[in-house]
């Protein structure tokens, strides 16, 4: 190992779940895709919600403040003196500081003890670094932290103003710059994990063959069936028209679910819906019962498959198997560019006192990013669900024009296809977003 991978292999990563599984989703891929490139790494991930992280990676133990993983060290940052007393024995060097989540009050307290950082004691001798100076000629022998702020996934311009920008702290010692993931060569890319491109290329490989989902059907007393990943089967798919995953934040579905029903008119086919678990699980299927209990709507050629909580490997081979994806998330939405699928994208919603739809900024960014890989009548397809899905329907006018949009949408995902595999052909051409990261740790000077 040289010098450089010496002094730059111990890597400690911050997550604060915010948004159920987006977060910890991002940061656990990327650990392990970290811990794949380079195997020196010495990784900590310290992350605030352990609940939510077994949710994608079973074999996690609640309320254990420390435990080994998948080569890893895992930190409840909610156990402060364990957590404290760790980091003080053994002094961070590198910190991913993801989504702008901050650092716990035990970690500021460590790398900001002091200007001079008098109060903290190397690790080895118990003298403070202060006195370690003046006993060591070599200036460079102070402790210098670094900070990573990964941001969060956007399209918008300041992706590329951003990246690798230095930002100011309160000390000396302790140095940051932002690494921002992105859609351009300008920025970092987007993850590419071993796994996940494993099975995109497993799917890929046999897409010209006829695959389906076995027949789980819903009658019409809407009797919820968890599916689990050995339920997918590669049988006959003659009898579907469409396979859809819904993973939403909360809003009026009643739109969606008219236009599902059109298209199953239209096609006299079936659609079968794949229900995530997640904060918009239940606005979905409380729409979807209402629908079902009224004498106006025959839904019984659209069948409802509520998931079980999937493993990330699981998740994403989920991705692949769908005809069609409504995906919300910073790990969702980056699985969902690089699947290759139609898919529609529910940005977390935003609002300023000037504009209770800000969240249609980014929105409109990414479509940009879509917009060359499309005919322009197909992406102003594209365009109009986007925006329509990511405004609230509440009035009849507005309920009518996400519905239409909808059913344009899912009308044409066969034509629109192509475009977005080509989408996706540009990002995988970008390179790993870890690889860039690493690349970069290991040209820090600390």
């Amino acid at each position: 190992m040289n010098e450089t991978m010496q002094k730059n292999s111990d890597i400690t990563i911050l997550c604060k779940v915010v948004d159920n599984f987006g977060d910890i989703g991002f940061v656990y891929r990327l650990a392990k895709n970290l811990r794949k490139i380079n195997p020196h790494y010495k990784i900590r991930l310290v992350v605030n919600d352990l609940n939510s992280f077994q949710k994608i990676a079973p074999e996690i133990k609640l309320n254990s403040a420390e435990q080994n993983f998948c080569g890893m060290k895992i930190f409840d940052s909610n156990a402060e003196e364990i957590c404290k007393a760790e980091f003080l024995k053994n002094l961070p060097s590198v910190i991913l500081e993801c989504f702008q989540c901050g650092r716990p009050n035990w970690l500021d307290e460590i790398l900001f003890a002091s200007q001079s950082q008098e109060k903290i004691c190397d690790k080895k001798s118990g003298e403070s670094f202060s006195q370690k100076k003046s006993m060591d000629s070599d200036a460079n022998s102070e402790k210098i932290f670094q900070i990573i702020n990964i941001d969060y996934l956007t399209a918008e311009d300041y992706a590329e103003e951003f990246h690798c920008l230095k930002s100011a702290t309160r000390s000396a010692f302790v140095k940051k710059v932002n690494f921002m993931p992105g859609f351009t060569a300008k920025t970092g890319g987007l993850i590419l994990d071993e796994p996940f491109i494993a099975n995109w290329c497993a799917h890929f490989e046999k897409k010209s063959e006829k695959e389906e989902c076995e027949n789980l059907a819903c009658d019409k007393n809407i009797a919820r069936r968890n599916i689990s990943p050995a339920e997918f089967s590669a049988h006959a798919r003659a009898s579907l028209s469409q396979r859809i995953l819904i993973f939403s934040y909360q809003k009026n579905f009643s739109p969606i679910i008219r236009a599902f029903q059109k298209i199953c008119d239209k096609n006299l086919s079936q659609i079968q819906i794949f229900l995530a678990q997640g904060i918009g699980k239940e606005s979905f299927f409380e729409t979807y019962r209402k629908f079902c209990d009224s004498q106006k709507f025959d839904l019984s050629q659209i069948q409802f498959n509520e998931l079980d909580f999937l493993s990330q490997e699981n998740w994403d081979e989920m991705l692949l198997q769908m005809d069609a994806l409504f995906v919300r998330g910073e790990d969702s939405l980056a699985r969902a560019c690089l699947c290759g699928k139609p898919f529609v994208w529910n940005a977390y919603p935003q609002k300023t006192t000037q504009d209770e739809n800000y969240h249609l900024v980014k929105v409109r960014a990414l479509l940009e990013k879509l917009r060359p890989h499309f005919l322009e009548s197909e992406f102003a397809i594209i365009e109009k669900f986007w925006l329509s899905y990511n405004v609230n329907a509440c009035d009849i006018s507005s309920e009518k024009k996400l519905e239409n949009a909808c059913f344009e949408f899912l009308s044409q995902t066969h034509n629109l296809k192509r475009g977005f595999e080509k989408f996706s052909e540009s990002l995988f051409a970008l390179g790993n977003f870890s690889e860039k990261l690493n690349a970069f740790i290991q040209n820090l000077q600390n």
